[in-house]
């Protein structure tokens, strides 16, 4: 669910936990709060990009569609 809507850590940080819990409320996500705020801690505890990391986000996204 979360990789259909938000494409890596960065895409995750922007969203943040009110757009990201909306966004799991709208697909019937248990815990979405609480989903949503693990999701958005643990995306701001990575700051390690990797060359490449955007097409491999888009090729997941892709794929999770």
């Amino acid at each position: 669910m979360i990789l259909t809507s938000c494409r890596g850590p960065a895409a995750i940080r922007h969203a943040g936990v009110t757009r990201l819990t909306e966004c799991l409320a709208n697909r019937k996500a248990r815990s979405a709060s609480s989903l949503a705020e693990a999701v958005v801690t643990a995306a701001e505890r990575q700051h390690t990009s990797i060359l490449g990391e955007k097409s491999i986000a888009k090729l997941v996204h892709s794929l999770a569609e």
